[in-house]
């Protein structure tokens, strides 16, 4: 067999892998230096698990509002004041206090909107409205 002998001063086609070699190095000590810092644990607070063996139901107001314009609370009418005393004094005993409001046809929809707003003001975030 006969080979071909190269012309003095021809370039050689070979592949060069010096500028590879080098690359991998640099890799290779970017990565052994960046390992331990993976590594290392993070500081995270987990949520904790809430005891639901609670099973107590949610403090329930049920106000009225009649074609006149006025509260009605259970049976009993009250005033504005006396009505947000008691509606603070619910979701102070019991912050998940649920209210039902119950508005007559032809009553006043201001006073629905001011009760509404009010209730959510002062921390009832439990709210339905419902036919009487």
């Amino acid at each position: 067999m006969a080979f071909s002998r190269s012309i003095p001063g021809s370039p050689v086609a070979q592949i060069n892998i010096t500028p590879l070699i080098d690359v991998m190095l640099v890799l290779l000590i970017i990565f052994i230096v960046a390992a331990p810092m993976v590594a290392r644990p993070l500081a995270a607070s987990l949520p904790q698990p809430v005891d639901t063996r609670e099973d107590r139901k949610p403090t329930t107001l049920e106000v009225g509002i009649t074609g006149e314009g006025s509260y009605r609370l259970g049976e009993r009418a009250l005033d504005d004041a006396a009505l947000w005393l008691r509606i603070e004094a619910a979701v102070a005993s019991d912050p998940r206090s649920l209210l039902v409001v119950r508005a007559q046809p032809d009553a006043d929809y201001q006073r629905l909107a001011t009760l509404l707003s009010e209730a959510q003001r002062r921390g009832i975030d439990n709210i339905s409205v419902a036919q009487p």
